[in-house]
């Protein structure tokens, strides 16, 4: 809001008024003839000089355009060598990338061959570890072993059990033959007793 009163204050200040000159046409219509005049009395020097001037540049180029067409002359020889040789680098740089992406691929190749190779040497690893383990054998053998215990134990229990299956049974005719031996002295023991 300040800078608005303050644009307002310095407004009329600022403001330039000119008067108006009739004769300033005029003023400038004669400084116009003068400059003529003048230019009219100095254009023969000023004319020489620039036709003096415009030799020695004439001069100056042709001296430039005859050590340029000497210059090309003499490095003739040398420009063909040096656009040969150019195309030569161009050439080998192509044979230089074309070279090493054939060995990127080749690279990527042998680290592929070599990822693949290692998987299969850690595969004959685990293979030949598994065969020369002797661990399922040793336990094959272990429990082939503790069978055969068993298999004792189940005889001698066998042998133990129709052991006392034939004393029994023995017991059991000992007892019944007694039984009928018994039997039989009782009857006889009472045919004898009734002959009394």
């Amino acid at each position: 809001m300040q800078w608005k009163l303050e644009v307002e204050r310095v407004a009329p200040k600022l403001r330039i008024t000119l008067a108006a000159d009739m004769r300033d046409w005029r003023q400038h219509l004669e400084a116009a003839h003068s400059n003529s005049q003048l230019l009219g009395s100095s254009w023969p020097e000023a004319r020489a000089a620039l036709e003096r001037l415009v030799g020695e540049v004439g001069a100056s180029v042709e001296k430039i355009d005859s050590r340029e067409r000497q210059l090309n002359s003499q490095f003739e020889g040398l420009l063909g060598q040096y656009q040969d040789t150019r195309q030569q680098l161009v050439a080998a740089q192509e044979q230089y990338n074309r070279t090493t992406e054939q060995i990127s691929e080749r690279n990527n190749e042998l680290h592929r061959l070599a990822v693949a190779l290692d998987d299969a040497m850690q595969q004959l690893d685990n293979k030949g570890s598994n065969l020369s383990d002797a661990s399922p054998l040793v336990r094959l053998k272990a429990a082939m072993s503790s069978l055969k215990t068993e298999l004792r134990q189940m005889e001698l229990r066998i042998g133990v059990v129709s052991h006392n299956l034939i004393s029994l049974s023995l017991r059991d005719k000992q007892a019944a033959l007694k039984d009928a031996a018994r039997k039989q002295q009782g009857a006889r023991d009472a045919g004898i007793t009734q002959l009394y």
